[in-house]
């Protein structure tokens, strides 16, 4: 089973720049497969690897109708510290941000116990990954 995750992309222009990012990185680096990053750029809001929730359309939905687009400034490049090499871009403190992350877990409800442990609240870390297996 691939695993479901729920994530807020950005928009055209941001992509555009992010891919920018990206490429180098991949010429740099090598390329992770499109199934380590994800077809775009984006901050994950929450990943289920073992059961998704109760009528996950719906949940997004419900979610998107709580949502306007937000500004958000990825303020530094990072890594994780774990033996894959994820090199990341940590965006600043937002309440948008922490909102939209606060909204989707009370949206779940009981379902909650299925968001992997590194997103949940108060373990999540926001970030949008760049690069995996970088030594």
């Amino acid at each position: 089973m691939r695993p479901l995750a729920v994530e807020l992309a950005f928009d055209q222009a941001s992509d555009q720049r992010l891919g920018r990012v990206l490429s180098r990185l991949l010429e740099l680096y090598g390329g992770p497969k499109d199934s380590e990053l994800g077809v775009r750029p984006h901050i994950t809001l929450a990943l289920f690897r073992s059961g998704e929730p109760r009528n996950a359309a719906g949940l997004v939905q419900s979610l998107a109708k709580e949502l306007a687009p937000f500004d958000l400034n990825l303020a530094a490049a990072d890594r994780f510290p774990i033996s894959e090499g994820v090199v990341f871009l940590r965006p600043e403190p937002s309440r948008a941000l922490t909102r939209a992350h606060a909204i989707l877990h009370e949206l779940l409800g009981a379902d909650r116990g299925l968001v992997h442990a590194y997103y949940r609240p108060p373990a999540w870390s926001p970030h949008c990954t760049m690069a995996i297996n970088v030594a």
